[in-house]
């Protein structure tokens, strides 16, 4: 099953990173409980980056500022005058950004960010490919949400939370196997 997810967030950075040509792609999912976002996949991430899997909305920083906006936002400079923190990118030699919020009706599921080391322009055509590519990310991971949700409401008790008999049964199974 983990496999399989890993899978689905590696096709969604891959998928984007092929639409907009960039060699720097990641997902971060947002965690609604602890409020701050895990990156799930990447590819081509600076080290600083890989270290820091998770992190929470920092005022004035691009995440706010890509979460402001219900379309992506697009840099095509990071050195040009701009109103955002940057400077953690910009150390890592990330010059333009194409960030991408992924929100449900009625829930922020994360943000696809696209990053290369070059200023570079995009053609419109390129923002609509990718809300339309945004759309079927937001379906994607709502799906294995799902998934996982009836997967657990599946092996559990309601009431106590705890494994039910079929699941207990399994799990009693697979620790006799182990200990063989």
């Amino acid at each position: 099953h983990s496999k399989t997810v890993a899978q689905i967030f590696d096709t969604i950075v891959t998928g984007g990173m092929e639409i907009t040509n960039m060699p720097v792609g990641s997902l971060a999912l947002f965690d609604q409980e602890k409020e701050e976002f895990a990156i799930v996949s990447q590819k081509g991430l600076p080290e600083a980056f890989l270290q820091k899997e998770r992190y929470s909305i920092r005022p004035g920083g691009l995440t706010q500022f890509v979460l402001s906006n219900s379309k992506p936002t697009i840099i095509s400079d990071l050195k040009e005058d701009i109103a955002i923190d940057l400077t953690t990118l910009l150390s890592e030699g990330i010059r333009s950004v194409i960030a991408i919020p992924l929100v449900s009706e009625w829930e922020l599921l994360g943000i696809l960010y696209y990053d290369d080391i070059n200023p570079r322009t995009y053609p419109p055509y390129l923002v609509d490919q990718l809300s339309q590519f945004a759309i079927e990310a937001v379906i994607a991971i709502q799906k294995h949400k799902a998934l996982a949700q009836i997967k657990h409401l599946s092996s559990r008790d309601t009431l106590t939370g705890l494994f039910n008999r079929s699941q207990l049964g399994i799990q009693l199974k697979e620790a006799i196997l182990i200990t063989d």
